[in-house]
């Protein structure tokens, strides 16, 4: 595989993380400190937004397995998701000129069509990755390239917003219009990055060849079900709501709301999929492609089918276990750095800058270890051992010990790197499983469980984050918190995600695809076709 390929392909998980990294990590808090929504309230809005990645997921996943388009199966859904996504990024970090019940109610809309989005773009990349690369240390490979790049966007993301706001901040801007700039500057950066993917990378004929075929039998096992628009239906319905309302608040907020003429043009080209939605929107412009054998019960059955893999469930659970913690560390770090630690928003963003770049680093030596061993027994050591460490650390004070904090931030790192760089190509691996047991490929599908599972854990952590602030006394607003939200605080940063990723371990101990099974599978598939 030529590493330009491979170099192209990764580009895009730049803005991914970029995106991902920012809506997560600072959208609670922007929602609590900025538009003065109570914790609880706000982690819910947060948690339902998310939730909506993982409902518009399997529609996406099946629609990319089965879709025919001159430009391919997976490119035109991350061609034409890509400006939707960073517009309505912006509206989520735009101060609503409205309060009550009727800001809550556009918060949760704006929420819903971002992921429902989000999810229009990451999935069919998430699964060409599969279609790419399909040898096992080539897998490894691409998502290594992936994770370098997605550490940059994670860099870009969460270390540049607090250094930017601090600045504009200073220079005298409101708190409010500050946030709105680097949102405006994330999503230019985020957009680029996604349409540079989908606009150099040529799909090989082939795939979409296999993949009508594979379409095709899958409908077969499905009860013969012929081309349909149900599932088109279904993610206009989900979308319908809330991209509708969404439309409504970002009318209401005025023609200000965020990039002036721009702003209005983007309006207008997601609102003009004549009230499809969200999900609509985003790949309307794709829609001269054909559907071949698409329907709510194919759908349904490839699911059901592909969720009676026993490997696949093992895997659903580490990611629960390790994304439930892993979002409340994410969503928390700024709480923790600037309440219990005191910290500047500058000297927190050259901490994350730092580490940041450390992952980047750690990646070689990962893949190193990956490729010597295999996926499995890696993710089992970091996840395992990092994970104890870091549940330790809360039976130690780290308010002003700043060796145990770069202690904890290292472990976090550590695992981090694991989680993000070789749980995608694990999942990869699945495809081939699935073609072994049930004679069939479905890349998007398979690997669409991965952030379906991720959207899910992601929802849970933030809302259980916001439900132990919540319970610790967290102040909306305020300059100083109470000793019991410090503990809360510092809770969420230690223990429960550190015991949580001990648990993700075990699943991974659990999972029976190691290298040497792969390649068996492999060699049997390989076999079958040629007729031996």
């Amino acid at each position: 595989m030529k590493k330009l390929t491979l170099l192209k392909y990764s580009i895009a998980s730049n803005g991914d993380s970029t995106m991902y990294s920012y809506v997560t990590a600072f959208w609670l808090y922007y929602l609590t400190t900025v538009s003065g929504v109570p914790p609880a309230i706000a982690g819910t809005i947060a948690a339902v937004g998310i939730a909506f990645e993982a409902i518009s997921g399997p529609v996406f996943a099946s629609w990319s397995d089965r879709f025919e388009h001159r430009l391919g199966k997976r490119r035109p859904f991350i061609i034409f998701s890509s400006v939707p996504i960073g517009f309505f990024c912006c509206l989520m970090f735009t101060n609503l000129p409205f309060g009550g019940p009727l800001r809550i109610v556009a918060l949760f809309c704006l929420g819903a069509a971002f992921w429902i989005l989000f999810a229009a773009f990451f999935i069919p990349h998430l699964a060409w990755g599969a279609e790419i690369a399909t040898g096992y240390d080539e897998r490894t490979a691409i998502r290594t390239y992936s994770y370098v790049m997605y550490t940059v966007g994670f860099l870009v993301g969460s270390a540049l917003p607090t250094v930017a706001v601090d600045r504009l901040t200073g220079a005298g801007f409101s708190d409010a219009s500050a946030w709105l700039c680097v949102t405006v500057i994330l999503g230019v950066i985020s957009v680029g990055s996604i349409l540079f993917t989908g606009l150099s990378i040529r799909e090989p004929s082939s795939l979409r060849a296999s993949g009508a075929a594979s379409a095709i039998k899958a409908a077969s096992g499905a009860g013969g079900v012929g081309a349909a628009n149900a599932v088109a239906g279904a993610a206009g319905a989900t979308g319908a709501s809330g991209a509708s309302a969404a439309t409504s608040a970002g009318a209401k907020s005025g023609e200000a709301a965020v990039t002036g003429a721009s702003a209005a043009s983007g309006a207008g080209a997601m609102t003009g999929a004549s009230g499809a939605g969200a999900a609509g929107a985003a790949t309307g412009a794709a829609g001269a492609g054909h559907m071949s054998a698409f329907s709510l019960k194919a759908l349904v059955h490839d699911y059901r089918q592909v969720l009676r893999l026993r490997p696949l469930r093992l895997l659903i659970f580490a990611v629960f276990a390790y994304l439930i913690g892993n979002s409340m560390i994410v969503a928390d770090r700024m709480y923790a750095l600037t309440f219990q630690m005191g910290f500047s928003g500058s000297f927190i963003s050259l901490i994350l800058l730092v580490f940041g770049l450390l992952g980047i680093f750690l990646a070689a030596p990962m893949m190193t270890l990956a490729n010597r061993f295999d996926k499995r027994t890696a993710l089992i050591l970091c996840m395992g051992i990092c994970g104890f460490l870091m549940a330790a650390m809360r039976f130690f004070d780290i308010a002003g010990n700043m060796p145990l904090l770069l202690v904890l931030l290292l472990a976090y790192v550590v695992v981090s790197t694991a989680y993000w760089q070789l749980m995608p190509a694990t999942f990869y691996d699945i495809c081939e499983v699935d073609e072994y047991e049930n004679k069939v490929k479905r890349a998007g599908t398979i690997t669409s469980t991965l952030p379906m599972a991720q959207a899910i854990a992601s929802a849970a952590g933030i809302q259980l984050l916001g439900l132990r602030l919540q319970l610790g006394g967290f102040e909306s607003g305020a300059a100083t918190q109470s000793p019991a939200a410090i503990a809360a605080i510092y809770d969420c940063f230690t223990l429960l995600p550190g015991a949580l990723f001990v648990v993700g371990a075990f699943f991974m101990y659990r999972f029976p695809i190691t290298k040497e099974r792969f390649e068996t599978i492999k060699q049997e598939l390989a076999a079958r076709r040629s007729g031996s």
